[in-house]
C-alpha cells in the first residue's frame, strides 16, 4: 500500500517553489537561480496525509526533503517504549539532511501532522555540480552547527542550574528555537 504519491515537477511547480526556497529555506542561502533550477529537474514532490509516517528511527536513507507545505513532527523512541515529540517543522525547514553527511540510519522518525508537501531529493543530486554541492554542504553544516547549539542549551537548561559561570553563553531567549520546542 502507497502511503505517499510520488510525481515529477511541473514548470508551475518549479516556478512556486523556487520563489519559496529563495525566500525561505536556509539551506539554499547563497544558490543561484540556476544552480536551484538544476537541482529541482532532479527533484520528486511527495504528499502526505496527516498521520502519516514520512521516516522511521533507525532505517536508512540517502534522501533529504524539504517542507514545501504542511508541518511535520520529529520523534524519538523513548528507552521505554513509546516516543517524545522533539519539534514540529514547517514550510521552508527541511529534515534528513543528517543522513546526507554521514550516511548513518536515521536518528528519529518524522510523522506528517498536516498534509504535506515535500520536495525529496537524493543524494547523488547534489553532487552533480561541485559548486552547488560546496554550497549545500556549507549551509547543512550551519543548520546543524545551529541545531547542536540549540540542543546544547536545551541540555543545560534541563540539566544544569543555570548560573553566571554554568554556561556562559546560554540564554534561553535567544538559543530556543522555534523548531526545539516541545
Amino acid at each position: 500500500m502507497n502511503i505517499w504519491n510520488r510525481d515529477s515537477l511541473s514548470y508551475h511547480d518549479m516556478q512556486r517553489i523556487m520563489q519559496r526556497l529563495v525566500e525561505t529555506v536556509e539551506i539554499f542561502s547563497g544558490f543561484t537561480q540556476a544552480e536551484l533550477v538544476d537541482l529541482l529537474g532532479c527533484a520528486e514532490k511527495c504528499t502526505f496525509e496527516a498521520g502519516k509516517n514520512i521516516l522511521s528511527e533507525g532505517s536508512t536513507g540517502n534522501f533529504m526533503y524539504i517542507i514545501i507545505d504542511g508541518a511535520v513532527e520529529i520523534r524519538k523512541k523513548l528507552a521505554g517504549g513509546g516516543h517524545k515529540t522533539l519539534c514540529q517543522l514547517r514550510a521552508g525547514n527541511c529534515f534528513g539532511e543528517m543522513s546526507l553527511v554521514d550516511n548513518d540510519v536515521r536518528s528519529a522518525s518524522v510523522k506528517a501532522v498536516e498534509k504535506c508537501l515535500l520536495l525529496r531529493i537524493g543524494e547523488g543530486d547534489f553532487w552533480k555540480n561541485p559548486t552547488m554541492s560546496a554550497k549545500l554542504y556549507r549551509n547543512i553544516s550551519r543548520l546543524l552547527s545551529h541545531r547542536l547549539r540549540d540542543t546544547n542549551a536545551m541540555i543545560s537548561f534541563a540539566y544544569l542550574e543555570p548560573s553566571e559561570d554554568s554556561c556562559p553563553e546560554f540564554d534561553p531567549a535567544i538559543t530556543q528555537r522555534k523548531y526545539l520546542k516541545s
